[in-house]
């Protein structure tokens, strides 16, 4: 193998044997371990290879409706591509296990653990955050959803996470979800929200496809009838699937109530169709920024299927640090803002339940913790006032024990709080 170093990435001449790392066709494109080469570059490779006019087929041809098998080179061929250093392993495997997204795709999702799990709607974790914060304070009056969010759970799974969390049915004529586009053959949203509140339910969304009320880009401005008109909001995955993550964040705020609250998750890493990743940090800071009532943020870390794992943790990130450990925890002005330092590979989200206050904003831009100069003492303020809030952590009564993992942060601001 022979590499060179062309800008930021890595430039390699590989030579694989038969049972070589797969490439995934798409279009005219070769996709090698999340990277890509040009066509003509594999057609010329191709000529090195004893099976040639085979391969050369198979590389012409689309992508086969199971992606969960990639295209191999029989014999020996060049492969020349541009890409990351990490990828160079997953080249010179004996038998390349399927993508995270082909797995994704053929039902070995990230979540083996627990029920759910999808690219745009609410899984068993998902709920069971709803549910949470329900029982911490009944989720009541106007709801909107921001798309139309599928519910991967069965009504024999819905009403034993109800009888779980303690909380009374309201019902059990779950309606099964037909129209959804991203359909999981799960209840719909409405009655899934109806088996425990007696909450309205509205969706809005950028177009009428799926039967939205309110049709708008939420990442323009919000209708004026709409601001400030909801007890509870929920985005079901659409805050790392849009150009302005920013701006959409600061829309659902607008949109809250005064006490009203906000449940969002988005990818922090690792996950292929996410359009930006969400760290800790990013939302945290803004509701610290926006003087929110309350505001607790969650790492969600998923199996890595790659290493074989099949457990799920949920971190609770507490940026509030002793600066000295000898000082006593009451003196919370000697203590520091701390970022979340995650060092951890696995496929992650994060998960937020926020509370707006009459006091609160929603345009202020958050200033990232190592350029806030003296300006540090307003986020210090809010998460103390985050911290002595009656909002209890995340704790699931399906979890299994917490393993006492050591934390994932380097400056240890995050702790864990379930494991399934």
């Amino acid at each position: 193998m022979v590499t060179a170093i062309w800008g930021a990435a890595v430039v390699a001449i590989i030579t694989v044997g038969a049972e070589a790392a797969a490439t995934t066709m798409v279009g005219g494109i070769i996709a090698i371990g999340g990277d890509l080469i040009s066509s003509h570059f594999a057609e010329a490779a191709l000529k090195t290879s004893p099976s040639r006019p085979q391969a050369r087929d198979r590389l012409r041809s689309r992508r086969s409706a199971s992606d969960c098998t990639r295209w191999r080179p029989r014999g020996r061929c060049i492969l020349i591509t541009l890409m990351a250093p990490r990828f160079l392993p997953v080249l010179t495997g004996v038998r390349p296990k399927p993508s995270l997204a082909s797995r994704r795709r053929c039902g070995v999702g990230f979540r083996s653990t627990i029920e759910g799990g999808l690219a745009m709607g609410l899984g068993q974790l998902e709920v069971e955050f709803l549910l949470h914060e329900h029982r911490h304070r009944p989720i009541t009056g106007r709801v909107l959803t921001i798309g139309k969010p599928s519910i991967a759970l069965s009504p024999a799974k819905m009403s034993s996470l109800l009888d779980s969390y303690g909380i009374a049915q309201r019902h059990s004529a779950f309606e099964i979800d037909t129209s959804n586009q991203h359909g999981s053959g799960g209840i719909t949203d409405r009655s899934m929200f109806a088996a425990f509140s007696d909450a309205s339910v509205q969706a809005a969304d950028i177009s009428a496809y799926e039967g939205a009320e309110h049709i708008f880009n939420i990442c323009d401005d919000v209708p004026e009838q709409l601001l400030g008109s909801f007890d509870f909001v929920v985005d079901a995955g659409s805050l790392d699937n849009v150009f302005e993550p920013g701006r959409m964040l600061m829309n659902m705020a607008k949109m809250l109530k005064p006490d009203g609250r906000l449940f969002t998750f988005a990818w922090s890493n690792s996950f292929p169709s996410a359009y930006v990743k969400i760290s800790p940090d990013w939302i945290m800071d803004y509701f610290a920024a926006n003087k929110f009532a309350d505001c607790k943020v969650y790492n969600v870390e998923h199996p890595s299927v790659r290493h074989g794992e099949t457990s799920l943790s949920v971190w609770h990130y507490d940026p509030f640090v002793r600066i000295n450990s000898r000082i006593p925890v009451r003196h919370w002005r000697l203590h520091s803002y701390e970022a979340s330092a995650i060092e951890d590979e696995r496929p992650a989200q994060v998960f937020c339940v926020a509370e707006r206050a009459l006091y609160s904003t929603c345009e202020r831009r958050a200033v990232q913790k190592h350029y806030r100069g003296n300006e540090v003492q307003p986020y210090l303020d809010s998460i103390s006032r985050f911290r002595r809030s009656s909002r209890p952590v995340f704790k699931s009564p399906t979890s299994g024990p917490i393993d006492g993992s050591e934390s994932i942060s380097s400056v240890n601001t995050m702790r864990q709080v379930a494991r399934w």
